[in-house]
């Protein structure tokens, strides 16, 4: 996945409203995209809500990248490491064991 943020304006938006106020916000965020998730079926209005939702937690996860000092790279080791370990557990499952 290939997202491109304004790092210029995530970074404005940190100095304007502070750090804290962006990691509240980012909690509000997902909060909301947890109901958009609770909501989804196949309705193009709710689709179009979850979109939008996730759009949103995105641009927050990117300023709390800044705020916290997480590389790309960071993030990148840890999702291959999950997925590997998701990928194991279904090998085991399918295995029975």
């Amino acid at each position: 996945m290939r997202i491109d943020f304004d790092i210029i304006q995530c970074r404005a938006a940190i100095k304007h409203y502070g750090r804290a106020h962006q990691a509240k916000k980012a909690m509000e965020e997902l909060s909301e995209c947890i109901a958009a998730i609770a909501r989804a079926d196949d309705a193009a209005e709710n689709k179009e809500q979850l979109i939008e939702e996730m759009a949103d937690v995105l641009v927050m996860f990117r300023q709390l990248q800044i705020i916290y000092g997480i590389t790309d790279d960071d993030l990148q080791r840890l999702v291959e490491y999950k997925q590997m370990r998701c990928r194991d557990y279904i090998i085991n499952d399918l295995a029975g064991l």
